[in-house]
């Protein structure tokens, strides 16, 4: 019998000593994690796994040191009870995003206070494992009762919630019927030691259950941080998107500006198809600032390029290239069309009422019109183009002066 203790002892200390340097090392990980991972329900496990910890080295102290063993007894009972409180913890707070709370003490407290006499009662391990398995099968339970709220979006989450609830539902049954079986032994007088031979491994199936609970909760932390780096990039896709945007907008009219002409040039996949372009210059808008103010010349160069744009298609491209220079694009459009609409803008000019001004004033503009055959025929065309709109604005001022005159 003496030599049976013996060899149930040894098997015992070593799957034990096994057992803890492996939940040593899973503590470290996810306390690693902590530091780059900011997640609280990753706090509550990595506080679990420590507590674990600290109460398996309690545990493999008690069976070299014998004149401790109560205390040490109740450390392995107290590291125990948080290992699984706090597994609970941060499985609701996954689920839930709910924190702990203060009167959540209930569900610690008890098993905390009977940890500190029971091993007064119990000496030994396996007398008292039967009360402590019941607990942290207990707060196994709680924690798979909360798993069922989460929502698994993709296949990561999905995969790590489903080896977290396997190692939960493993330690519920495993520790639940440590409870049955060495309580039924200390219920009948029956020796705890050797026991049931199988359950001098104990520590070793503790602790393959363990590392299937610990690789689903990393694979769900790292999984949210994935998800969470997704969304960082997509917000910071949309932001260079808008700045990109921004950079070829005109702030005052919306319309494209001369960067985003430039582009087009640049760019052989970005070329308009064939068509015909107009070159459009405000007149007379540096006296009408000086005397109304700049609130009024703005007012002009919004309804002028509000005009242009009414005259095209959605998705022509419209310019303004600087000042009061516009530029329109019409691919498929011949320069007759393009003339036509902007005799038009001409008369849609007259009477418009301006901000700062109390009464209705005629916009004048001048424009001249070119056809274009590809992309690198554009820049001609928008010379020849401009040629035309200052031919016609000398034009017209003459016309202006003889009026007056």
């Amino acid at each position: 019998m003496a030599a049976e203790v013996a060899a149930s002892d040894l098997s015992s200390y070593v799957s034990t000593g096994l057992q803890t340097a492996s939940t040593v090392l899973v503590a470290v990980l996810l306390c690693l994690l902590v530091r780059t991972i900011d997640r609280r329900y990753l706090r509550y496990w990595a506080g679990g796994w420590c507590a674990l910890v600290v109460g398996l080295v309690a545990l493999n102290l008690s069976f070299q040191v014998p004149g401790l063993t109560w205390p040490l007894l109740s450390i392995y009972w107290a590291g125990g009870d948080l290992f699984g409180f706090l597994l609970f913890a941060g499985c609701r707070c996954y689920s839930l995003d709910k924190g702990l709370e203060w009167r959540d003490g209930w569900l610690l407290i008890p098993p905390l206070i009977l940890g500190v006499f029971l091993p007064a009662r119990f000496v030994d391990i396996s007398s008292l494992f039967p009360a402590h398995s019941l607990f942290i099968g207990g707060y196994c339970l709680l924690a798979f009762a909360a798993t069922l709220s989460a929502r698994a979006t993709d296949t990561q989450t999905r995969i790590g919630l489903r080896f977290l609830q396997v190692g939960l539902v493993g330690i519920v049954v495993l520790f639940w019927h440590y409870s049955v079986v060495l309580g039924y032994r200390l219920l009948q007088g029956l020796p705890m030691r050797p026991g049931i031979g199988y359950l001098n491994y104990s520590a070793m199936y503790d602790t393959f259950i363990e590392l299937i609970l610990a690789f689903g909760q990393v694979l769900l932390v790292t999984d949210s941080a994935r998800q969470a780096l997704v969304s960082a990039n997509r917000q910071l896709q949309a932001v260079s998107e808008q700045l990109a945007l921004a950079a070829r907008t005109d702030a005052l009219t919306g319309l494209l500006n001369r960067r985003a002409f430039e582009s087009m040039l640049a760019d052989p996949l970005a070329g308009p198809a064939p068509g015909s372009l107009a070159a459009i210059d405000v007149n007379d808008l540096k006296p009408l600032n000086d005397v109304h103010g700049h609130t009024a010349g703005d007012g002009v160069l919004r309804t002028v390029a509000r005009a242009v744009q009414n005259r095209t298609r959605i998705g022509d491209p419209v310019f303004r290239m600087g000042g009061d220079e516009f530029l329109v694009i019409l691919p498929g459009v011949a320069a007759a069309e393009l003339t036509k609409r902007l005799d038009d803008l001409d008369r849609a000019l007259v009477g418009v009422r301006l901000p700062g001004m109390a009464q209705p004033v005629d916009i004048r503009v001048a424009w001249g019109v070119a056809e274009y055959r590809d992309r690198s025929d554009l820049q001609p065309a928008v010379d020849r183009a401009d040629a035309a709109m200052y031919q016609q604005k000398q034009e017209r001022k003459k016309e202006s002066h003889r009026q007056a005159g």
